[in-house]
């Protein structure tokens, strides 16, 4: 005697896997890929900006898997010599994918008279660089001067 294993939609019903479909129904601005619409999705932002100085690298949003596919082709242009400032305050989410690509970054960096540093992480931030290992020799943190920092 064999079981009949019941498929997604004897299970769910039809109204559910329609709601799942309109929600896919939107696309990232960055690379057009399906993104969900559900309530709890922040779509990721990053933004660069270059002085002779510094490179402040802001991010906002949730920071997953999709998102450092967004990000790779920006954050691979710095490297060695770059003095680079990470702003992660207006992330919502952070990842290990994320974490991978920020410690990637931050070991392209290292030879820097200035290594990588992080703006002002928020409390949960430091704790999950510290639960994950990625403040291993230290997070370095720094303060924008005024006309430098996000508004």
């Amino acid at each position: 005697m064999s079981a009949t294993i019941p498929s997604v939609s004897d299970l769910l019903g039809d109204v559910v896997l329609d709601d799942v479909v309109q929600s896919n129904a939107a696309t990232c601005q960055a690379c057009d890929a399906p993104i969900s619409k559900r309530n709890n999705v922040n779509e990721f932002r990053l933004d660069v900006d270059l002085s002779s100085e510094r490179t402040i690298i802001r991010m906002a949003g949730d920071y997953d898997a999709h998102s450092v596919t967004v990000a790779a082709p920006r954050l691979r242009q710095f490297g060695r010599g770059d003095h680079v400032i990470v702003d992660l305050r207006d992330v919502t989410m952070l990842t290990s994918a994320a974490l991978t690509q920020l410690d990637e970054l931050r070991r392209r960096t290292m030879d820097s008279v200035q290594p990588l540093r992080f703006y002002d992480l928020t409390p949960w931030q430091r704790q999950l660089f510290k639960i994950s290992g990625f403040d291993r020799g230290g997070v370095p943190e720094t303060r924008l001067p005024p006309q430098a920092a996000v508004v």
